[in-house]
């Protein structure tokens, strides 16, 4: 027997390019942004996930 998910269907479309970090939203971001988001995934723990 397979299960089956329950999906929940809102009535409005909700602008969700907050939940992504804002290079993946396409978003510009400036030159000192960037270094700190790389600098934040570098100092991740290795038990975090990786890419």
């Amino acid at each position: 027997m397979t299960r089956r998910r329950a999906k929940r269907v809102a009535d409005v479309d909700y602008d969700r390019s907050g939940d992504l970090p804002p290079a993946e939203a396409g978003q510009d971001t400036d030159p000192e942004t960037t270094e700190l988001i790389e600098f934040y995934k570098n100092e991740r723990p290795p038990h975090y996930g990786g890419d």
